[in-house]
């Protein structure tokens, strides 16, 4: 079999990882043919014995077989296989793993069979007992190399397939929902939290979120989630959470979060009005500030009211400012200044000390060369009163 530059891929699909490349030199060995959606693909074994699927359009030359429109059930013999009693097997997709026990070691230990299996990420890349399995991290049942069934993880919260669930997956669910990147089918079913068979909507997010505050854990183990839409529902038009809270170049005490609802600021004396940027986690609901125009000196409190999507349900935030007076700006002015000057002079300080350890150093290196050079003199007239000695005694004898 003949091909020219063609991808190799583990499924009879666009959609499946590519495992190879292959060019008009390589010769293939066709195991089967088959339809996949309307689509013929060949599955092939490659001359260093890996097994794939390659689109048939792009084969110049081949044996003719019989068509076989299986849709690619990887293969046609009943397999002995087993998973654990909270495992859901759902055609050629898995969930219901505890999301504590997500490494691979736990899902092989899950799994009774007498076939070889492996466990890889989306990259087609064999992982280690201790790694995490995620969303769309595949089980292949093997037989030799030959690939017998092949299923597809999901663990609900985790959107990007790391095995995580954090505040990572809230940002990438809100960026589908945003329509800023799109996720595969696979992520979208991971992020429907309920398990409607719907698409994800911001329910699923705040649903994700309180899994993240600990709130409400996210169940894996049930085939729809066991709190009624309804009142799920009620959560959301009720939320009355800020998404952010924010001031314009003013620093806000503490840092925001939602379980804090009292703030302090300070602010200079020429400020009348402060750029408040309060919005709330569901857009259905509305924010009002009180008490932001015309700040007097002295303590000034701003109220930011939080109305829920139900139009009864509120939460209030209150941001204590202190506006400085005159005196309190000059103070203020005048402690920058004082620090500024404390600085320099902290830094002409130990500038004049650098200096006079360089000096001292340079003093004492100095003397001990006027040292030395004194001992040689002294070395030396003793040496000429020596031989003076010594000539007199000579002349004596």
């Amino acid at each position: 079999m003949h091909l020219g530059n063609v991808n190799i891929r583990t499924g009879p699909s666009t959609s499946y990882e590519i495992i190879t490349t292959v060019t008009n030199k390589d010769k293939l060995i066709r195991l089967k043919k088959g339809i996949n959606n309307g689509e013929s693909w060949d599955k092939v074994e490659l001359e260093n014995g890996v097994i794939g699927y390659i689109f048939q359009k792009y084969v110049d030359e081949v044996e003719q077989l019989p068509d076989i429109e299986d849709d690619f059930v990887e293969s046609d013999e009943e397999i002995n296989i087993n998973f654990g009693n909270n495992i859901i097997v759902e055609g050629r997709e898995i969930s219901g793993i505890n999301y504590n026990e997500n490494t691979v070691k736990h899902i092989k230990d899950s799994i009774s069979t007498d076939l070889k299996i492996e466990i890889v990420n989306d990259k087609n890349e064999i992982l280690k007992d201790d790694d995490k399995v995620g969303t769309n991290t595949k089980i292949l049942v093997k037989r030799n190399n030959e690939i017998l069934r092949k299923y597809s993880i999901i663990i609900y919260g985790d959107s990007n397939g790391d095995g995580k669930i954090n505040s990572v997956d809230l940002l990438v669910l809100q960026r589908h929902i945003l329509e800023i990147q799109k996720l595969d089918t696979i992520y979208q079913k991971a992020c429907n939290i309920r398990k409607n068979g719907g698409k994800p909507t911001s329910v699923d997010l705040l649903l994700i979120q309180r899994h993240i505050l600990g709130l409400q854990q996210i169940e894996q183990a049930v085939k729809l989630y066991n709190i009624e839409d309804d009142n799920i529902d009620n959560i959301e038009i009720s939320n009355t959470n800020l998404e952010t809270l924010a001031i314009e170049n003013v620093l806000l005490y503490p840092n925001f979060d939602n379980n804090i609802i009292n703030y302090e600021v300070e602010i200079s004396k020429d400020i009348e009005k402060l750029n408040i940027l309060a919005i709330p986690e569901n857009e259905n609901a509305k924010s009002e500030i009180i008490g932001n125009n015309r700040l007097k000196e002295g303590n000034n409190n701003i109220k930011i009211i939080i109305t829920a999507q139900d139009g009864i349900t509120k939460k209030e935030f209150n941001i204590n400012v202190h506006k400085r007076n005159s005196k309190e700006e000059g103070d203020f002015l005048e402690k920058q200044k004082e620090n500024k000057q404390k600085l320099e002079k902290t830094y002409e300080a130990q500038k004049v000390v650098a200096q006079n350890t360089q000096y001292n150093k340079s003093n004492k290196q100095e003397r001990k060369e006027k040292r030395t050079t004194l001992i040689i003199i002294c070395i030396f007239i003793l040496f000429i009163i020596t031989g003076i000695i010594v000539g007199i005694k000579i002349n004596k004898n």
